[in-house]
């Protein structure tokens, strides 16, 4: 009694704190904007390869649909193990443990990973603000 009580918000995005608080940071390092590829669980049948198989039983085993977000400077670790074992061809499939611990697999397959995950951002920003599809687009060199 008579003590001050402390509340930890811990790493809560600006629509969290907003939501369950009423105030919002500046420049909040802990936003994050959830990602929703569309991407579902595939299904197999007997008809499909070994491989599709196998990689279908990636994705149920590790949850690599479930939530994925990104954040000012960087993208959920599970989103980037999701595209990375989406992208994996039949000859890097042996080499899947690396993808779902985090590590790059072949550059082309980082590339695909980054790709993917570039279109969709460029998608995601023109549905919601019709922003351009390069950021840079009208900026003059030193004019910021």
């Amino acid at each position: 009694r008579g003590e001050q009580v402390f509340l930890r918000y811990n790493s809560m995005g600006t629509w969290d704190l907003v939501k369950h608080y009423g105030f919002c940071v500046p420049d909040n390092p802990s936003d994050s904007y959830p990602v929703t590829l569309g991407l579902e669980a595939p299904s197999v049948t007997l008809k499909d390869s070994v491989f599709e198989i196998a990689k279908a039983r990636l994705y149920a085993e590790h949850e690599l649909f479930s939530s994925h977000y990104i954040t000012k400077t960087k993208e959920s670790e599970k989103l980037l193990k999701c595209l990375r074992v989406r992208f994996l061809t039949e000859a890097e499939f042996p080499q899947y443990h690396r993808a779902l611990r985090g590590d790059a697999v072949s550059t082309t397959n980082d590339f695909n990973a980054y790709q993917f995950l570039l279109r969709f951002l460029k998608k995601e920003l023109q549905a919601r603000q019709d922003f351009p599809a390069d950021p840079t687009e009208g900026v003059e060199p030193g004019s910021h």
